[in-house]
């Protein structure tokens, strides 16, 4: 039986204000093997000069004036938002949401800093469901235009969804992940189990709570490398092995990358897979999907001890 021997590395929270890189969480950035940032290009006079994603990845290209850190908070409350700030790049420059505009597409540039703090075009909060909304409206969330996943693509504001697999969710890295965790089915005493270290076996759950699975399961493993939301990848386990969508009842097979290994970890608990609708449900102590739902089989709570 393996144990988890890795603490929960990376966090999407932190709780003071640093300078950050602000990634987008959308997953059509790392399929195009990019890391999406939000960056600016100063100038002599950068009051007004729009905000664009761009690839990180590959740093300022030797242009310096291309500056992809900002002095930023994230959330650090899995229920409360952070108080309204300002987003500060090159000291003294400040994201906003430019002439004020309360409508879906319009645009986010930079501009000097209102050092009274009284300027709420300029001032954004950072809400657990890893959007950053224009404090002036509330209901208005920093975006993409036309939620175009590609390099260049301008900064705007629009409406929030909701939808995870959005370009409206934000995060201070490009993929993090929950490393040796026990996965709980939601108020239950049944978690997620690799029974053996073989491939091409069904996904299924043990009682891990008033029994030892350890000592009936003594090769396999009840820890597991899951994304962190609202990030995608792959739900993975000792020896290589990935959760597996291959037909009614979710296998563990060899880790590909394949789309069939990609989930997408929800605030909510749930596992999606990715851009499905379908969510990993226990179901007579296996794994299947189902559409989801508010459905507690759906949930999962991560611990680091069972």
């Amino acid at each position: 039986m393996h144990y988890p021997t890795l603490v929960h590395l990376l966090s999407l929270a932190v709780a003071v204000s640093a300078a950050s890189q602000i990634h987008n969480a959308n997953p059509g950035f790392a399929d195009a093997k990019m890391q999406g940032c939000v960056s600016v290009k100063l100038g002599s006079d950068s009051n007004g000069v729009p905000v664009t994603i761009n690839n990180c990845n590959n740093g300022n290209m030797g242009d310096f004036s291309i500056q992809y850190d900002w002095d930023v908070s994230f959330f650090d409350s899995p229920t409360n938002p952070q108080a309204p700030q300002y987003i500060k790049v090159a000291g003294d420059m400040c994201l906003e949401v430019k002439d004020g505009a309360d409508l879906d597409g319009s645009a986010v540039q930079i501009a000097t800093c209102d050092n009274t703090k009284s300027n709420p075009n300029q001032q954004w909060t950072s809400y657990p469901d890893y959007t950053f909304r224009w404090a002036k409206s509330g209901n208005k969330c920093l975006d993409l235009r036309d939620g175009q996943v590609a390099k260049g693509t301008p900064l705007v504001i629009s409406t929030c969804s909701g939808r995870r697999s959005s370009t409206q969710a934000w995060a201070s890295s490009s993929f993090q992940a929950d490393e040796g965790v026990y996965l709980f089915v939601s108020g239950s005493v049944y978690c997620m189990l690799a029974s053996v270290n073989n491939a091409n076996i069904p996904a299924s759950v043990a009682e891990c709570v008033g029994a030892d699975p350890k000592q009936t399961f003594r090769d396999g493993s009840l820890t597991w490398n899951v994304p962190s939301a609202p990030f995608t990848g792959p739900i993975s386990t000792f020896g290589d092995k990935c959760l597996t969508v291959s037909g009614p009842i979710l296998s563990l097979e060899l880790c590909t990358g394949a789309s069939n290994q990609r989930f997408r970890s929800l605030p909510s608990g749930q596992l999606e897979w990715d851009h499905t609708g379908s969510c990993v449900s226990m179901s007579d102590r296996f794994l299947r999907l189902s559409e989801c739902s508010d459905a507690s089989d759906q949930k999962w709570t991560r611990t680091h001890g069972a």
